[in-house]
């Protein structure tokens, strides 16, 4: 049996080509070979397999970095393929809903709610588009920024990016460390929409405002479904973000503080 450091191992564990999504946020490696090794070492150590790992946070020592495993690539077909099938099956609805109407039609606004103004429509393109760069999304920070940058520029479909992205956000078959790097993508909408003067940021923060809940309140059921050392780096950086959100005054203090509870309620 190969000892943890033995060269053996190291040709097992430490593939010739890296991919990008074996970038590990928590490590304060340098190189990013020795820091995916040694996040290697650890998974096999725990029981894991080089074909199937755990992907919530951890930490290797108590009180020391938090640890984001790279996603699995079945994890990421899994959830395709389930994001597929709604979206085909909400295409089917709406053939369904307009199977009476003129073909000839305008496309229907995103209804407006509280007050907000309604929003455009994403093309059947651009829709694929975002759902591509959500599937692909990593919490490395040129990542988390091209993710960004798509939904400013698509600032006046905010109905619908936030609806596609708070989708993503609380589907169940989705892999910890995408749900993480996802909430990272909301933090990131929501600082910088408030620095734009892009025609429709301001709707991206009024329609998040909406979702958050049921957000929070799947990344509570999430940590239920954890063990006490991942669910504690997983509590972590939940309440981090909260806590970077009331640092910026994105939202009023008291709103902050139920989605807090939408989080804490399911522990």
């Amino acid at each position: 049996v190969p000892t943890p450091y033995s060269p053996c191992l190291l040709t097992l564990a430490l593939p010739s080509h890296l991919p990008s999504s074996h970038h590990l946020l928590g490590s304060l490696e340098k190189n990013p070979k020795l820091a995916f090794y040694k996040w290697r070492v650890y998974s096999l150590t725990q029981g894991d397999t080089f074909e199937k790992w755990r992907t919530c946070p951890f930490q290797m020592f108590l009180n020391g970095v938090i640890w984001i495993p790279p996603i699995p690539p079945n994890s990421r077909k899994r959830e395709r393929d389930k994001a597929r099938e709604k979206r085909d099956k909400d295409r089917e609805q709406k053939r369904v809903t307009f199977a009476s109407e003129p073909i000839v039609q305008s496309i229907p606004a995103i209804p407006s709610n509280l007050g907000m103004a309604p929003t455009e429509r994403l093309s059947d393109q651009q829709a694929d588009d975002f759902f591509e760069i959500l599937r692909a999304l990593e919490t490395r920070r040129d990542s988390i920024k091209e993710a960004m940058i798509f939904v400013l520029d698509h600032a006046v479909c905010a109905g619908e990016l936030v609806e596609i992205l708070s989708e993503s956000l609380t589907l169940k078959e989705t892999a910890p460390a995408l749900k993480i790097a996802r909430l990272y993508l909301v933090s990131d909408i929501l600082h910088n929409s408030a620095l734009t003067r892009v025609k429709g940021a301001g709707q991206l923060r009024r329609h998040l405002e909406l979702q958050l809940p049921a957000i929070f309140k799947s990344f509570g059921e999430l940590y239920m479904e954890q063990g006490p050392a991942a669910g504690q780096a997983l509590h972590d950086i939940v309440t981090r973000i909260l806590n970077i959100w009331g640092q910026w005054m994105v939202y009023p203090p008291g709103y902050l503080g139920s989605l807090k509870d939408q989080f804490m309620g399911s522990l």
